[in-house]
């Protein structure tokens, strides 16, 4: 069976900034899931990110104000 690597806030799990998920209800999506070997994962929380957190967009500017601080 294939490994897939798989958000848990697309499998249902609350980990999301707002402490929300993202389930997806697709046919394909709960295909894929029954047919291979999913390996779930979250990158923020991993990181030590805290649920619920603050939003993390950029709005107004770019990666580089942000790398500077702005």
């Amino acid at each position: 069976m294939a490994k897939t690597l798989v958000s848990v806030c697309l499998l249902g799990c609350k980990v999301r900034y707002n402490a929300s998920d993202l389930k997806v209800t697709d046919n394909h999506f709960e295909k894929l899931v029954a047919t291979h070997d999913v390996v779930s994962f979250c990158p923020e929380v991993s990181a030590g990110m805290s649920i619920p957190r603050a939003p993390a967009e950029i709005i107004g500017g770019d990666g580089f104000n942000v790398l500077s601080g702005r």
